[in-house]
């Protein structure tokens, strides 16, 4: 019998077996980003988040359904904020159409886009005129 390592079987395709795949269906950035938001709810930063909430219809049989929901307070605002986050290792040019449409389409929710730099977490916000160019500050990613 040939064993073959993690990365000679994702060099060829093969997908691991049930038991060595995580049960949650989280990635490992997914589930980084998990620890992020259970600090923030322990920290009093955050009201509620929410393992892929919610499923969008973008059109006919497109849907976009969002990592996490995050339900934040919001200071100045008449009450929490619920923000869409999308978290990513690498951005493809049809995940980011998705998310572009869903912020122009619903623009009840925040849409937030994440993704770990050298630096620690970066957040652009998407908006209906597309994804945001500079990182935005979010004190609850941070840790602040």
């Amino acid at each position: 019998m040939i064993r073959l390592s993690r990365s000679e079987a994702r060099a060829l395709g093969i997908r691991p077996p049930a038991a060595d795949r995580p049960a949650d269906g989280m990635n490992r950035t997914e589930r980084r980003f998990a620890e992020v938001l259970a600090g923030a709810r322990a920290r009093g930063q955050l009201v509620a988040y929410w393992r892929e909430p919610i499923k969008l219809r973008l059109a006919g049989r497109t849907f976009y359904t969002p990592d996490f929901g995050v339900w934040m307070h919001h200071h100045g605002a008449i009450g929490p904020t619920l923000a869409l986050v999308e978290i990513k290792g690498f951005l493809r040019d049809d995940a980011a159409v998705k998310i572009k449409v869903a912020a122009s389409l619903y623009p009840c929710f925040r849409f937030l886009l994440c993704y770990r730099g050298r630096a620690g977490w970066r957040t652009h916000e998407v908006t209906d005129r597309g994804i945001g160019v500079n990182p935005i500050e979010v004190p609850w990613i941070q840790g602040g």
